[in-house]
């Protein structure tokens, strides 16, 4: 049985639609897994991974909770976001005693940063920055302050707390890393930054907050297996790809990733990093937002059910809590509660004709993760190709960086 639900009424009233793209599919499965495509090493990855590697991340993710009680995750976008999803799904999971970890060099705001300076002004901390290049602004000017904030409180062995997470040969951090003799982890060269959390750049925090990697890999490889097959008919990833297509080319260019639990939005987060940055490109892409329920319900939700038909829903519900709180609503506990509410927004979509997908987490629940990772990445590149779009560049990206960097240099 799978470790991801996929329940949507387009699967079968739309059966002879999906279809057409049988072959399109096997084609781009072929291109996909023969290695011929750049940037496509997360694609077997999860049977890949060396079990040195995996050795090495649980082994220094010990030597952190010995030495600290929070680390710094340093990084943006893809570097930081799967991360920080995964640690926060995984929150009332069983799991090791590890540190608390937080996340800066997101942002530009000063204020932010000054608030997490204070908050672990009397912690143990062990800084983890993650670039592959060692220039991202954002990065390098989270990076120096932390790393000031180190020297100060712990001298010169401040470097034994530091861990570079960066390109395996080159860049600038790999530079200053090695010169000053920090811990040093490589990234693959051809995985890009949001197709790389089941890499050291996601496993090496989620084993520092105390989870069981190998489940989160043993949950992304049995998904490997079960998707790894052309038949789109027996693909249900595959199948959700071709549908977002069809839906695109019918005028539902927006989807709603709609989530029940709080700690679950950052991972609908991490969706629209994938999503967006992959496929919006060439005035083409669906457009992925997050819906927080069920607050958006009493705002979002009368749009989905009674705006402009532009949108499509995507609910992701998790197994519903291990807590036994008392009851407090017609003899209902909030677990009960929760599954009421997403049954009710999957009917009432469908009979508005609103397009809706849903997508359930299984126990346990770390494996489930690794599953759901790997399912929605391969979702969006077979989508992506679909449309004759590369998955793996983002030059919209580049562009204002270039111009932030020109503006830069005239000040």
């Amino acid at each position: 049985m799978s470790l991801l639900s996929v329940e949507s009424p387009l699967f079968s009233n739309k059966r002879d639609e999906i279809n057409k793209f049988t072959a399109s599919v096997a084609k781009e499965h072929q291109l996909l897994h023969s290695r011929e495509l750049p940037m496509t090493g997360w694609v077997d990855y999860p049977v890949t991974i060396p079990a040195e590697v995996v050795s090495r991340i649980k082994e220094e993710a010990a030597n952190v909770r010995q030495i600290a009680n929070t680390m710094v995750v340093i990084g943006i976008g893809g570097s930081f976001l799967g991360a920080k999803a995964c640690c926060d799904l995984l929150r009332y999971e069983p799991r090791e005693d590890g540190v608390k970890v937080v996340f800066a060099g997101w942002n530009l705001s000063d204020e932010y940063h000054a608030e997490l300076l204070r908050q672990i002004s009397d912690d143990d901390v062990v800084l983890c920055v993650v670039s592959k290049s060692g220039s991202t602004v954002e990065t390098s000017m989270a990076f120096n302050l932390f790393k000031d904030h180190l020297m100060r409180k712990y001298g010169e062995s401040y470097r034994d707390r530091i861990y570079a997470i960066t390109d395996e040969k080159e860049g600038l951090l790999r530079l200053e890393a090695e010169e000053n003799g920090y811990k040093l982890f490589g990234i693959d060269e051809n995985i890009g930054g949001r197709y790389s959390i089941l890499t050291v750049v996601g496993l090496f925090p989620i084993a520092v907050q105390g989870y069981d990697i190998e489940k989160l890999i043993s949950g992304a490889r049995r998904a490997y297996n079960d998707l790894n097959t052309e038949i789109l008919a027996d693909n249900l990833c595959y199948q959700y790809a071709v549908l977002r297509h069809i839906l695109f080319e019918e005028g539902r260019y927006v989807e709603a990733f709609s989530v029940m639990a709080p700690h679950l939005y950052v991972f609908s987060e991490w969706l629209k990093q994938l999503f967006a940055e992959s496929e919006g490109k060439n005035k083409r892409g669906v457009l992925p937002f997050s819906v927080r329920y069920s607050t958006d319900l009493h705002s979002v939700g009368q749009f989905l059910e009674e705006g402009h038909p532009i949108c499509f829903e995507s609910i992701l519900e998790l197994p519903y809590g291990h807590s036994r709180l008392p009851a407090s609503y017609e003899n209902k506990t909030y677990k009960e509660l929760s599954k009421i509410v997403c049954d009710a927004v999957y009917k009432v979509r469908q009979e508005n004709n609103t397009p809706i997908f849903r997508f359930s987490f299984k126990e346990p629940l770390v494996e489930s993760c690794g599953y759901a990772l790997y399912f929605f990445e391969k979702a969006c590149a077979m989508c992506c190709l679909l449309q004759g779009i590369d998955p793996f560049d983002q030059p919209g990206v580049e562009i204002y960086k270039a111009e932030m960097l020109r503006l830069l240099k005239e000040e």
